[in-house]
């Protein structure tokens, strides 16, 4: 294994957040993988990660001490067909009410899920940071963002072959 990959965290995330919400049957998106014509799909979801500080805990690889648990901040752009609408307000607030459900389990999925996170994993329940997911209307789109706070740590059996 590559160690670049390893430390290689925040697309990681993203694309494992991406394909665990995939296999949920929501259609979601990250810088990496979105085709040509994402934007036309919706409803839908963009997942970006952005990795903060060490924790502090490290381990030893090659003699060398290396960080491996950082915090980390998500945010899922959730994009809806703009109308003014009872039924595509509701598909809205139906949306974002099951991503949240889904988002306080999301770190325990991950220990288990070596599909998506073949290298990393979420230690701690992920924190809910939204305050505020009323819908904004963009040019033709309307949308919310959801932001959560956790702990991302590289898998123990990750290092084996660095």
């Amino acid at each position: 294994m590559n160690l670049d990959l390893l430390m290689d965290i925040e697309p990681a995330v993203a694309e494992g957040v991406r394909g665990w919400l995939t296999d949920q049957a929501i259609a979601c998106y990250t810088r990496r993988n979105a085709p040509e014509s994402f934007q036309s799909i919706r409803p839908r979801i963009e997942a970006i990660c952005k990795v903060g500080a060490a924790s502090g805990h490290r381990s030893v690889i090659g003699g060398v001490l290396y960080h491996d648990t950082w915090h980390f901040n998500l945010a899922l752009r959730v994009i809806v067909e703009p109308q003014n609408v009872e039924a595509a307000n509701l598909m809205h607030d139906q949306l974002i009410s099951r991503v949240r459900g889904m988002m306080k389990t999301f770190g325990q999925a991950t220990w288990v899920d070596t599909v998506n996170f073949p290298y990393h994993l979420i230690v701690e329940p992920l924190m809910d940071n939204t305050s505020d997911n009323s819908m904004q209307t963009v040019e033709d789109e309307e949308f919310c963002i959801l932001t959560f706070s956790g702990i991302v740590q590289i898998r123990t059996d990750a290092w084996n072959n660095t």
